[in-house]
């Protein structure tokens, strides 16, 4: 025999080798002793599984903080359609906007405070605001508003943006007029004298 088929006869050696019957076929059990190479993990293994349990978490670490911080930073747009029939989030920071309505600017004498409405030609919402307005801030213009939505349904505005053009709509307002304006128009009564 050779040295190799020595070693191996060694290595796999067996015990016993019992004889199992299970109904007219016999089997053989064999019980292999492990030898003690076989119980410990090769050091490269054990280095690559490191990495990647260490890639793995720091991924996922970075996932959860990431997914964190947007939804801290994120503001959803809703026309004044929306937050009047209740879709709009309370005392949550979103965007909302429409056009100012003729004579609904009223403002302090006292402070920088001011209300005003905004409306996108199908319901109205009522803004408050404190601070400056911006310069092309007019009533009758396009005008977007970030801040909170309070329990009685008036918005609460940290800050209120103007179009920078007098022949510019924000794309959002825009949107929630057209919409707001095709859904009027649908639910118009048909005038067919037939």
């Amino acid at each position: 025999m050779s040295g190799s088929r020595a070693s191996e006869k060694r290595r796999y050696s067996t015990k016993h080798i019992p004889r199992v019957e299970c109904g007219n076929l016999k089997f053989a059990s064999f019980d292999i002793k492990e030898t003690e190479k076989e119980k410990v993990m090769h050091p490269i293994r054990r280095q690559r599984l490191f990495l990647v349990v260490f890639i793995v978490v720091t991924a996922s670490i970075a996932v959860g903080l990431l997914s964190f911080a947007l939804r801290e930073n994120i503001n959803l747009f809703y026309p004044p359609s929306d937050i009047v029939s209740g879709e709009a989030p309370v005392g949550v920071r979103i965007r909302a906007g429409g056009m100012v309505l003729g004579g609904s600017l009223e403002r302090a004498s006292d402070s920088l405070f001011m209300s005003f409405q905004i409306t996108d030609g199908e319901a109205d919402v009522e803004v408050h605001y404190t601070g400056i307005l911006p310069d092309l801030f007019a009533e009758g213009e396009a005008a977007v508003v970030m801040g909170e939505l309070d329990q009685q349904g008036i918005f609460m505005a940290s800050e209120v943006l103007a179009k920078h053009d007098e022949n510019y709509t924000p794309p959002e307002v825009a949107d929630a007029m057209e919409a707001a304006h095709q859904r009027a128009s649908d639910n118009a009564p048909s005038t067919d004298e037939s």
